[in-house]
Formats: C-alpha cells, structure tokens, sequence
C-alpha cells in the first residue's frame, strides 16, 4: 500500500522513527520543526496535518533529480 501523502502530526515521531531506526521526536518538536518550516503542514478541521515527502526531504535530504 502506497504512503499517504499528509499524515497528522501526531505520526510523524512513528515515520521519523521508521525512517532513521533510531531517533522518535518528540510531539513538540515536531510542531517547532513545522513553525520552522522544516515540514509542510496545514490544519485540516482541527487537526494539524503534515505532507509526509516533506518528513522525507529534511530526514533523509532531498533526492537529486534526474535530467
């Protein structure tokens, strides 16, 4: 099954977490990082919501592209 594009804040610790294999963020973090711009994220009905290739681009650095 294919990742959802915009996950809510509160599964980004666990993507993070798959991703690297070691570092679990705090919540508070996360909602800094998204301040900081370091995540793309808007709120949708109340619920903070964060585009996963963004978590992608800043953990794991961007992917060059091809020509």
């Amino acid at each position: 099954m294919a990742e959802p594009r915009l996950i809510p804040l509160t599964e980004v610790p666990e993507l993070i977490f798959h991703l690297t294999g070691s570092i679990k963020p705090k919540i508070g973090t996360i909602r800094t990082w998204c301040s900081r711009g370091y995540f793309r994220s808007r709120k949708i009905g109340g619920t903070v919501m964060v585009e996963t290739d963004s978590v992608h681009d800043h953990i794991l650095g961007k992917e060059e592209e091809a020509e």
